[in-house]
């Protein structure tokens, strides 16, 4: 009895000692020192690269220095969550090198512990920065880009792309709108609207100051009316005059304007709600963003990938095997990243399912970093 409660104490003790907090914080500190520098380093790098790139369109325009730093305050989440999965690569493989020159590493192994459950801070840290990346992705990473762009060229570019007037075509109806703006409201501001009959031709224009979105319909208010003939050409008639005038147009101006969005700087929910607007009826775009929402789901993995790949092949024995290992690594997530895009590609040409295109690379390559993982156990 004696032997067995002294076995069964020492197993307890050495349980204790194998989930020890210290060796936790110990396996933290070592990957999040490296981590969180390569973070800095690459923003900094990334930082230095769009202020060369851009900084002289915003000095020739004379923008205030206030703009400038906002507009490269918000190009940062975008930069973030693509330093994100190297530097989980560069911590994951600095901490690796560390635990296997100072024999560290052979010394967990020895008193137990699997090579998983050795860099089990490796994987909470990394699943972490893969959620992080997505929350990004899908909270206030799209709205900085957006807020990037729109500081960007109504300033340094304004000649060259805000200028003029906003476009939405209703393919349903058969209708074109020319908005100079939409309020918050969705009301329109100095609308023209043309109407088109089934053979493609002109019908009719109208132009107002404003238009109020109501059930019945939009009242147009302080404009003219302009009918066409048959031809779509020639002008039928004068203009008639209105103060208001009632017409059934059915259009939202909100679900309208997403028409000319850019899907990839969308999110999920946004291209979930795209996808059920009646007004996109290009296949193109709607299979484009299909492929977006799993692409969109998966990439984050990129983190998770970067840690079992670095943790996998950078164990060796000997320093040019370990720096052979991390190499590979680095291929392997550019591979990553390649073989994603490629999927989307395809797919957003039809040549793949959306899934297979936006979905499949990704979960290759993690089955792939986890197998590498099985077979270093």
């Amino acid at each position: 009895m004696n032997s067995v409660a002294r076995e069964n104490k020492s197993s307890i003790a050495g349980a204790s000692r194998r989930y020890s907090p210290i060796l936790t914080r110990y396996i933290c500190a070592g990957f999040l020192v490296p981590f969180v520098c390569s973070v800095l380093v690459f923003i900094a790098l990334f930082l230095l690269r769009d202020v060369l790139d851009n900084i002289s369109d915003f000095l020739d325009k004379g923008i205030a220095p206030a703009k400038i730093a906002l507009y490269y305050f918000a190009l940062q989440p975008a930069n973030l969550v693509n330093v994100m999965p190297v530097a989980v690569l560069l911590g994951t493989s600095f901490l690796t090198m560390t635990l296997g020159r100072n024999n560290e590493l052979t010394a967990m192994r020895a008193s137990g512990l699997s090579l998983a459950a050795c860099a089990r801070p490796i994987w909470i840290c990394s699943v972490i920065a893969s959620i992080l990346v997505f929350a990004i992705n899908e909270s206030w990473g799209a709205k900085c880009q957006q807020k990037a762009a729109d500081i960007y060229y109504s300033t340094a570019k304004k000649n060259k792309k805000t200028a003029g007037r906003f476009s939405f075509r209703n393919p349903l109806d058969r209708r074109d709108w020319s908005v100079e703006a939409i309020d918050d409201d969705g009301n329109a501001v100095s609308p023209v609207v043309r109407q088109y009959g089934e053979n493609g031709r002109s019908q009719s224009m109208i132009a107002a100051q404003k238009a109020i979105k109501t059930q019945q319909g939009w009242i147009f208010e302080k404009g003219f009316i302009q009918n066409y003939a048959e031809d779509g050409m020639t002008l039928a008639g004068k203009e008639v005059y209105f103060e208001q005038q009632l017409m059934p147009y059915n259009e939202n101006l909100q679900e309208l304007s997403e028409l000319g969005r850019n899907s990839e700087m969308m999110n999920i929910e946004e291209l979930f709600k795209a996808l059920g607007n009646p007004f996109i009826t290009s296949e193109r775009k709607q299979r484009l963003m299909k492929v977006l929402v799993w692409h969109r789901l998966t990439v984050p993995l990129a983190s998770l990938v970067a840690a079992l790949l670095a943790f996998s092949l950078t164990i060796s024995t000997g320093r040019k095997g370990a720096v052979k290992g991390f190499a590979m690594a680095v291929a392997l997530l550019v591979m990553f990243y390649v073989a994603g895009q490629l999927g989307v590609n395809l797919a957003r040409n039809g040549y793949l399912t959306p899934f297979l295109g936006g979905a499949l690379p990704q979960l290759l390559f993690l089955g792939g970093a986890v197998y590498s993982m099985y077979r270093r156990q």
